[in-house]
């Protein structure tokens, strides 16, 4: 088991049993952006870009104040779990 705590945000465990090398895509940032308020939050903007991604899942504030962002569509993940899983029930 992996566990990442952040104080703020509560404990988050996952286990790596659940994940494969064949699953895993290394993504390197390509363009360097500061249009947070946040600074240390762009990092997430940069390879949310470089992955041509569609969502941007986070619950924090700075973030989620930007969507949406070059058309990433940011939100929180209860809002996530609503909108993309309950829907494929």
């Amino acid at each position: 088991m992996w566990a990442n705590s952040r104080s703020r945000f509560g404990i988050y465990v996952f286990s790596l049993a659940n994940f494969t090398l064949s699953a895993v895509t290394l993504i390197e940032s390509t363009e360097k952006v500061n249009d947070c308020r946040d600074a240390k939050d762009d990092k997430f903007l940069e390879l949310a870009l470089a992955a041509r991604t569609d969502i941007l899942v986070s619950s924090d504030i700075h973030l989620l104040e930007l969507n949406p962002y070059r058309g990433i569509e940011i939100i929180k993940l209860p809002d996530w779990k609503v909108q993309y899983l309950d829907t494929q029930k």
